[in-house]
Formats: structure tokens, C-alpha cells, sequence
């Protein structure tokens, strides 16, 4: 009951849209860095995502580069995660879930990119 209370008190309260804006805020932060990054890295990167959403993805022509490397496990090749047969335009496509990484593993990322 007590904590029924305190998650009504916490959703009809002002804090909750501080909360929502500095969580916008940090994403959007988290979306220029990694945007920057893979920019800098690749020419022409064809990046489809907005800051708004979680993750976005990006054309990637050597994704050789990523089967040894350690970033492999933060940003995912799609056709490791599904068959891309009826799909080419997705063979060399890369998703990057910037939302669930902090700003350092961005930084990491975008230095390995390079």
C-alpha cells in the first residue's frame, strides 16, 4: 500500500517530467556522440535513427573489421541477428544501441571505430 502511494505521489509529481527531460537530454548527448564517431570513421555511413529512438543503424562496406573486434559485443551486425538473403541492402548493416551505453563505452567505441 505504502508503495502504491509513493509511485502515485512520484507520477503526479513535477520530477517526474525533470526526469523525463534530463533522460531526453542524455540521450540525445549519447545519439551526437556516437553519430560523431561513426561519421569521423566511415565515409558516407547511410545512418538510419533519430536521437529520440534507442538505437540506430549504419552501412559498414568492411564488416570484416568487426568479426575480430571487441566493440562486436556493444554493436551488432543485422545479419548475425537474422537472415538477410531477401534483404541485401542490410548484409553490411550495423545496429548501434547507443541508448543502453554510457557515454564512455560510446567514446571507446568511436576510438575503435577509427
Amino acid at each position: 500500500m505504502m508503495f502504491s502511494k509513493l509511485i502515485s505521489d512520484y507520477l503526479g509529481s513535477n520530477r517526474i517530467i525533470r526526469d523525463i527531460a534530463n533522460l531526453a537530454q542524455k540521450r540525445r548527448e549519447k545519439y551526437q556522440l556516437a553519430i560523431e564517431g561513426v561519421n569521423r570513421a566511415f565515409d558516407d555511413p547511410d545512418v538510419w535513427g533519430e536521437p529520440r529512438s534507442t538505437y540506430f543503424s549504419f552501412n559498414m562496406q568492411d564488416v570484416g573489421l568487426l568479426k575480430n573486434s571487441e566493440i562486436l559485443n556493444k554493436i551488432t551486425l543485422i545479419s548475425d541477428r537474422c537472415n538477410c538473403t531477401d534483404y541485401p541492402e542490410f548484409k553490411n548493416r550495423v545496429i548501434y544501441p547507443f541508448a543502453s551505453l554510457s557515454l564512455d563505452e560510446i567514446g571507446r567505441i568511436n576510438q575503435q571505430l577509427l
